[in-house]
């Protein structure tokens, strides 16, 4: 109703006279406060546009789905009972929506209408010492990365905020209720969200994660060891205070007639794990491994290094929902630091229709302001595509022939595994609709 009127240049109170309902109505019904009768959607879709003929029933079909979603988010409901409606809307919604530009694929020109139900996952601040393994090499969340949150309006749903702590925390039950049965926006890097270091390895898009760090960061989300609260703070003394020898990073003694008894009993195996953490490196080092690294772009074929002091370089990717079936994905949005991190956002949620030449994502440079005020410096900055524009047959072949090229594959793609690669061809194998 509101984009109808806004195209019109109709008040309220004039959209109000049209279907004859009061001004306070319009208002109530625009802002989710009043959801009105079936017949009460047919008539103000038929004031609103009257002149489109045979579009008429396309249009009012998707001003239907829009009711279905509302008319189901009010109501109460089962988990099980919510998530059905949720499948059954967004097949209604496939067949109503607005063509992509991709044509029949699921593509980012098309967020967040066929990206919902959705769910986003921030990265959290971090203790020290840490309290849970989630606190473990690893950077806090930044507030200003969702700088351009409040610009994601006109969804069907509620959108939920998740912590990312949860991929680390907690039964795996409970990821694949929480994060299963819906998309998933997933915002930051690598080196600050833990859902992002799980989506990296299959993102379209990437950062070039060495393997030393990938297998810590998998020891560190699956090692029991660390729910232990009490190991895990003698850990901490250690590997924080480890120093650098000739011979590598030395573990540090504790002077165990300071300690309690359990303290006692939990030191050897802190210790042995210390001297397994810090054969990769000092903490510092250890989380340089995801800070300090590049974005690989398999359209361009380029590494975008490190950034300098006035750009930043974002990332936008689709990726298998790792805790759902195809019928849920993700969206990695991302920067090298935070400027990068929240003009990503900014892009897939102002202004979809710029993906239309980049339909699974691609990488941004973002033009900063390194020496205005700190606000200022996201507001103000720019930002433009590095990836050129593509389509979803043009990736798909680029990406076969660089799996049949296996060791003589070109950069960056030699950093993808075989079997990574494969996995990127069937992800995209699932997105046009027809597959599912």
């Amino acid at each position: 109703m509101r984009e109808g009127r806004g195209a019109r240049s109709w008040s309220q109170q004039q959209l109000a006279e049209r279907v004859g309902k009061s001004k306070q109505w319009v208002a109530a019904v625009e802002v989710g406060r009043v959801l009105p009768p079936v017949d009460q959607v047919v008539g103000v879709c038929r004031a609103l546009y009257p002149d489109e003929g045979d579009g008429a029933p396309d249009r009012l079909a998707c001003w239907l789905v829009y009711w279905l979603q509302a008319a189901a988010s009010v109501r109460s409901s089962s988990p099980e009972e919510a998530t059905l409606l949720g499948q059954a809307l967004a097949v209604l919604d496939r067949d109503v929506g607005k063509p992509s530009a991709a044509g029949d694929w699921r593509s980012l020109d098309q967020f967040p209408t066929a990206f919902e139900p959705l769910t986003l996952v921030a990265a959290d601040r971090r203790d020290t010492p840490p309290e849970t393994r989630a606190d473990l090499f690893i950077l806090s969340g930044a507030v200003g990365d969702l700088t351009f949150l409040p610009n994601l309006r006109e969804t069907r749903s509620e959108v939920r905020l998740r912590s990312d702590k949860l991929v680390v925390l907690g039964p795996d039950d409970m990821r694949r209720r929480e994060l299963g049965s819906t998309n998933l926006l997933v915002v930051s890097s690598p080196a600050a969200n833990w859902a992002a270091r799980v989506l990296n390895s299959s993102a379209l898009f990437r950062y070039d994660i060495p393997g030393p760090a990938r297998e810590l960061d998998a020891r560190i989300r699956t090692l029991g060891d660390f729910d232990d609260g009490i190991l895990l703070r003698l850990l901490w003394r250690l590997v924080s205070s480890a120093q650098e020898t000739d011979e590598g990073v030395d573990v540090p003694s504790i002077d165990a007639s300071r300690l309690s008894a359990v303290q006692r009993e939990r030191l050897p195996r802190a210790e042995e794990l210390a001297r397994e953490l810090l054969a990769t490196g000092k903490p510092e080092e250890i989380m340089s491994q995801f800070n300090e690294t590049g974005i690989l772009d398999p359209v361009a074929g380029r590494r975008y290094q490190l950034p300098a002091d006035n750009f930043d370089y974002g990332m936008i990717s689709l990726a298998p929902n790792p805790w759902a079936r195809d019928k849920f994905v993700s969206i990695l949005v991302s920067g090298m630091h935070g400027t990068g991190t929240a003009h990503a956002l900014g892009a897939l949620i102002s202004d979809p229709q710029m993906f239309a030449g980049h339909p699974f994502g691609g990488v941004i440079q973002v033009h900063a302001q390194p020496y205005a005020d700190w606000s200022e410096r996201f507001l103000r900055a720019d930002w433009e595509w590095k990836t050129p524009e593509y389509t979803p047959q043009t990736l798909l072949q680029r990406l076969r022939h660089a799996l049949e090229q296996g060791t003589e594959r070109p950069e960056p793609l030699n950093a993808w595994t075989d079997t990574e690669l494969a996995d990127c061809i069937r992800f995209i194998e699932t997105l046009p609709y027809g597959s599912r």
